[in-house]
């Protein structure tokens, strides 16, 4: 395995499909990998190897596991990738594409996240989830309002001042 200089994966949940690619472009090796699988067969690349892969969820966990074997890895966006891939739309083509797009010298890269900057992103989306749904609630509770003919107010804060208004003592329908 001494002559491979550069590796494409493409990445999936279960099994993994990478090519590898020695230094004039020409194939080396092609496998299928499951994921425990394939931290033993970074292990056994030579150091410093070009590990390649499209930008995804799982690629910062998989682009640090490579740098930690001691490879360069880099993550590229999907649709830098997509002209490179030669034929029909599948796994094994992708990960060619993905082999061959590193190797160009005008490609470029998507950083790799550290850890803490995922968990900051994470916290980001989950904010962004609950005032969506705080949206969507207060919406909700304006239409149920409106079906009993009471009005309200537009706004997140207007769905608190209806709550605490009382109901009219004749409510038609309790």
């Amino acid at each position: 395995m001494g002559e491979i200089a550069r590796v494409g994966i493409d990445l999936a949940k279960k099994v993994f499909h990478v090519t590898a690619l020695d230094a004039a472009g020409a194939v080396m090796d092609r496998k299928r990998l499951r994921r425990a699988g394939l931290q033993s067969y970074l292990a056994q690349l030579p150091k410093g190897c070009v590990v390649a892969m499209e930008a995804c969820g799982s690629a910062h966990h998989s682009a640090r596991l490579a740098m930690r074997l001691g490879h360069e890895a880099v993550l590229m966006s999907p649709q830098f990738v997509a002209p490179y891939v030669k034929s029909n739309k599948n796994d094994v083509n992708d990960a060619d594409g993905i082999a061959e797009a590193s190797g160009r010298p005008t490609m470029r890269f998507v950083g790799v996240k550290s850890v803490a900057q995922g968990h900051i992103q994470q916290l980001h989306w989950a904010r962004q989830m609950a005032v969506r749904n705080r949206t969507g609630q207060c919406n909700q509770i304006h239409g149920f309002l409106l079906e009993y003919g009471i009005e309200s107010p537009k706004g997140v804060g207007a769905a608190a001042f209806v709550w605490t208004r009382r109901l009219p003592r004749k409510c038609y329908v309790c």
